[in-house]
């Protein structure tokens, strides 16, 4: 498929960005002794692995897409919890000197960094990368680090679009957040954390009914449902089923590529069902924020053309799906979640410019 790549302006862009979720520091691991077996990777007791490469940089769904959204010129303000430690020095100290590199270059937009500092440790993962296999992800989060209250949340709030990784809060205070913002003319997307996939199923659908765009991976919208359906038609006939409000819903499926279902929200039109097989990497490096590169690349494209139309407008779909596939693949050709990012003149590369979008 070709596309003519419209050019854009910073100055064209007039909605703000919030993204809410968490940041985390992240220290990456490769060694000769990481091997998988069958998709497992062992180490025998007592014994002693030697590192041939580490890498330390900031993760978590709130930095990671707001790196996306700063590099093609949106204002974006990044909300975290954060503790007074020394891992939290460390992802403030990091994430300063990122945003300043990032805002000293040319038509980016600006990240503002709004933590809520908590009296628990902060969230740190280690990433173990063998050269067989998918990545493995050690992470931890101290017990009630991820749980805001509403008062935490972002206020008064009008006209912005809101990016949600959801973690620990309780689906209540989800419920009355996301509401709050519907009720001020917000525009949503959210992408859910397996924890809050675990809370009632009930609760999940009133909250994801609210957005107006949701994402899922497939092994996420398998627990979602509590079904292990393999062919993704059929899983997403099942997601339609329960979130019959959101314009449009997502299943990432790794390197088998996308699924898109969009519900028209104008009655005299119908939805459609996209799918594409995405592009092929050259080399997995690290699949760390492929998820967080994808959903943020695909929604700062239809805030770019103007959400309200874009998000009922086929070809602006499909561009929009075009740019997340081809920032996913760049982040995971890269160790650490921020270095794949891609900026505006990359989408023009040609290695992205055709990508088979079709109708499932």
């Amino acid at each position: 498929m070709n596309y003519i790549i419209p050019q854009f302006s910073v100055k064209m862009l007039l909605m703000k960005v919030i993204t809410i979720g968490n940041a985390t520091l992240d220290i990456a691991l490769k060694s000769n002794d990481f091997k998988t077996k069958e998709k497992i990777l062992s180490f025998s007791a007592g014994s002693k692995s030697y590192i041939n490469e580490a890498r330390f940089g900031l993760g978590g769904g709130a930095v990671n897409s707001a790196f996306t959204f700063a590099k093609l010129g949106f204002e974006t303000d990044v909300c975290f919890k954060i503790g007074e430690d020394f891992v939290g020095e460390t992802i403030m100290s990091e994430l300063k000197k990122q945003v300043f590199q990032l805002c000293s270059e040319k038509e980016t937009g600006r990240i503002k960094i709004s933590p809520r500092v908590v009296n628990n440790p902060s969230s740190f993962s280690v990433i173990l990368l063998p050269e067989n296999g998918d990545r493995i992800i050690l992470a931890y989060h101290s017990k009630n680090y991820h749980k805001w209250e509403l008062k935490e949340f972002p206020q008064n709030v009008k006209n912005s679009f809101i990016f949600v990784n959801t973690d620990e809060t309780l689906a209540k205070t989800w419920k009355n957040y996301l509401n709050q913002l519907k009720k001020n003319k917000n525009f949503i997307a959210i992408n859910p954390s397996k924890p809050f996939l675990q809370e009632p199923k009930k609760d999940i659908e009133e909250i994801l009914n609210i957005a107006n765009i949701v994402i899922l991976n497939k092994e996420e919208t398998q627990l979602f449902l509590n079904k292990k359906i393999t062919d993704e038609k059929k899983l997403m006939s099942e997601f339609k089923k329960v979130l019959p409000k959101p314009e449009i819903l997502i299943i990432t499926m790794g390197d088998k590529g996308v699924i898109l279902s969009h519900n028209n929200s104008i009655a005299s039109k119908k939805g459609f069902l996209l799918r594409t097989a995405g592009f092929k990497s050259k080399k997995i490096e690290d699949g760390t924020g492929a998820g967080d590169a994808f959903g943020s690349a695909f929604c700062s494209y239809l805030l770019r053309r103007g959400f309200a139309e874009s998000i009922n407008n086929e070809e602006d779909i499909k561009e929009a799906i075009r740019r997340g596939c081809a920032n996913a693949v760049s982040v995971i050709e890269k160790v650490g979640a921020q270095n794949g990012i891609l900026d505006e003149k990359d989408y023009q590369n040609e290695r992205f410019s055709n990508l088979k979008i079709t109708r499932a």
